[in-house]
């Protein structure tokens, strides 16, 4: 009889032996994912700090502009991005006509927006505008350019794929880049409000 239950037992022993492995195998290949997204989030937040210390150094609104062109088509493959700014700047500060925004009915629908959108359609046609017309960008993200309450601009950025910016998609890292945006802009152009 006892040689019959050692028969029974070793069977579930590599039954359970098997079963333990995999649990393993499949702890290993999650922690690896875990690894995966934790350098890559490393890397994004690297990316981040340095755009903030890039716009630090900016002193005109030029230089802004350029930092955030750079930045977004090199740096995070978002090449189809457009900076618009609807303020009057103090009168020592200039900024080219092709850089603002005089359509007061799109300086109201800009200023319309309060948190990042999302989605397939622009919130207002004249946006489509902004970009390439060889170019068909499908997807958008409306970042509102706000400090200490001031409505600076619109920075929109869109993409040629329809799912890439889908309706509430996370917008978490880019908002906070357009807040670094908005910080520095409200510098250069005189918006703080005292």
């Amino acid at each position: 009889m006892p040689k019959q239950n050692n028969d029974k037992i070793r069977p579930f022993v590599e039954v359970q032996q098997a079963a333990n492995k995999d649990i393993i195998e499949n702890l290993e290949l999650r922690l690896q994912e875990m690894y995966r997204i934790a350098d890559e989030n490393f890397l994004l937040i690297q990316k981040i700090i340095n755009f903030d210390h890039e716009l630090m150094a900016c002193k005109t609104v030029r230089q802004v502009l350029n930092t955030v062109r750079e930045n977004f088509n090199c740096v995070f493959n978002m090449p189809y991005n457009i900076l618009k700014i609807i303020v009057e700047p103090k009168a020592s500060i200039r900024i080219a006509d092709v850089d603002r925004v005089n359509d007061l009915d799109l300086i109201e629908s800009i200023k319309s927006v309060k948190k990042p959108v999302t989605g397939t359609k622009c919130i207002h046609p004249g946006l489509y505008d902004w970009f390439d017309a060889h170019v068909r960008v499908e997807s958008f993200l409306h970042l509102p350019l706000v400090a200490q309450d001031n409505y600076l601009g619109l920075l929109l950025v869109g993409h040629t794929d329809p799912d890439y910016f889908s309706e509430n998609a996370p917008t978490d890292y880019v908002e906070m880049m357009a807040k670094s945006v908005a910080i520095t802009l409200n510098r250069i152009l005189g918006q703080s409000k005292r």
